[in-house]
């Protein structure tokens, strides 16, 4: 079954879930109960998984996943809430280099 074809984002969800929850961070959410946000972990896979997550380009993608927002639990809600601010500040440019200046013509 290609997850791809379900939902654009369940294969970087399922990523995401599957490295925090084998991480030291994952782990330690848990021990304490406590809500360890991935966006807050300082481990490199899960920063990079944040980061595919938020990308401009899946601007629609989020918003479509988060329409079924009042059937998720609590922490995926928080991750979903957060992965599409995340997602709209990038769209707005905030946190994106501008694109690089690709005309290398001389302007004499």
């Amino acid at each position: 079954m290609d997850l791809a074809a379900i939902h654009p984002l369940l294969p970087l969800w399922n990523d995401l879930d599957r490295v925090y929850i084998r991480s030291e961070y994952g782990r330690m959410g848990a021990e304490s109960g406590a809500s360890l946000w991935p966006w807050e972990s300082d481990n490199p896979e899960l920063r990079e998984l944040w980061e595919r997550l938020t990308r401009p380009a899946n601007l629609a993608a989020l918003e479509d996943w988060a329409r079924g927002i009042d059937s998720f639990s609590d922490w995926a809600r928080g991750c979903t809430l957060r992965a599409l601010s995340d997602c709209r500040t990038r769209c707005a440019g905030a946190d994106d280099p501008p694109p690089a200046d690709t005309d290398r013509r001389s302007s004499h």
